[in-house]
């Protein structure tokens, strides 16, 4: 999640940790990007180890799209 002023970025976040902790289930690490495209989000996806994740929120297509061609450069 990446934080500013979209109401969206704030509220997101809070969601996915109550929904979580309602659940039971363990709080993962929230790896958040500088600007809201697919730039910065592919310098993300450059960082992180693949097998520590099995989904991934992203705040718009662009987010979403520039993390998953790097995935996809990498063999996930």
């Amino acid at each position: 999640f990446r934080t500013g002023d979209l109401i969206s970025a704030r509220v997101l976040p809070r969601a996915y940790e109550t929904a979580l902790k309602e659940a039971g289930l363990k709080l993962l690490p929230v790896v958040e990007c500088e600007e809201w495209d697919a730039v910065s989000a592919a310098r993300v996806a450059e960082t992180v180890d693949p097998s520590s994740f099995t989904a991934v929120f992203a705040g718009n297509d662009d987010l979403a799209l520039g993390f998953m061609s790097v995935m996809r450069a990498r063999g996930v």
